[in-house]
């Protein structure tokens, strides 16, 4: 069975994460596997007992198996979550980060964009201010004028599926060109025909933005009443050192709602 691992240090963020998890994992059939360092300060028998909490916090469980593993050395989080994520196979990382205005949100020392960098899976990243009052019923699929921009529709129609979700298209017009115009339209129809042909809601849109994408995209969500948002990472990027130059960077800092970061280098094109 496949595994989530779901990053934690028993703060706001981690716990919420931990909820949205759960949830998944119930929906997908997936066990999940806790993971965090040791706590400065908290002796052995006091992390033990945060442990003992947030399993008493979790939900049911659906049949699905919980593992808690706490572990010590200079690693950074990015490096044991990574690493652990691809030694399992894992589906997916789960991670919580900060509500902290500005750019530079930290997840527990180390840098959320550091740990979607190293991934080779995609990675769900939960703000400790999200409200989790319900499923996973509409979600946001930006598509643009790069290939790429597709691939996450094969897991977009895993959520579809398990959760029964309304999958929203929008195609970004980001250039005045009439070629690119063109080219992200037929994208986005191509998206949306295979949908259809695999029996998933959806709807189709699409939005002009020109300087502040991130803006445009969060409107957005809040417009269709959006979930959960799915973007991927650009083939070769390093988000940390080009964070303020690039749209998703600004869209993973001020969404409310989680997004799913897929890595695309290491998804195969998908045939539409």
């Amino acid at each position: 069975m496949s595994k989530i691992i779901v990053g934690t240090d028993f703060s706001k963020g981690s716990g919420m994460a931990a909820q949205l998890a759960v949830d998944i994992a119930n929906h997908f059939r997936e066990d999940l596997l806790f993971v965090g360092p040791t706590v400065k300060g908290m002796s052995h028998d006091e992390m033990s007992l945060e442990i003992a909490k947030l399993n008493q916090a979790i939900p049911f469980l659906n049949g699905i198996k919980l593992e808690n593993r706490i572990y010590k050395g200079e690693k950074s989080l990015a490096e044991v979550l990574c690493s652990l994520a691809e030694k399992e196979s894992a589906s997916m990382v789960v991670v919580g980060t900060q509500a902290i205005a500005g750019l530079q949100k930290r997840l527990w020392g180390a840098d959320t964009y550091d740990i979607i960098e190293r991934s080779t899976c995609p990675v769900l990243c939960v703000r400790e201010d999200f409200q989790f009052n319900s499923e996973l019923n509409n979600i946001l699929l930006p598509i643009d004028n790069t290939p790429h921009s597709r691939q996450k529709i094969s897991v977009a129609l895993r959520f579809a599926k398990s959760f029964g979700s309304t999958l929203h298209l929008v195609a970004l017009n980001e250039s005045t060109r009439p070629d690119v115009h063109a080219r992200t339209r037929s994208y986005a129809r191509q998206a949306q025909q295979y949908l259809e042909e695999m029996g998933a809601k959806n709807t189709l849109d699409s939005i002009e933005v020109r300087d502040d994408v991130s803006s445009s995209l969060r409107s957005y969500a809040a417009r269709v009443n959006a979930d959960m948002m799915i973007l991927m990472t650009e083939p070769g990027s390093k988000l940390s050192r080009l964070f303020a130059d690039r749209h998703e960077h600004r869209t993973l800092a001020e969404s409310i709602i989680p997004i799913l970061t897929m890595p695309s280098e290491q998804l195969h094109t998908l045939h539409i």
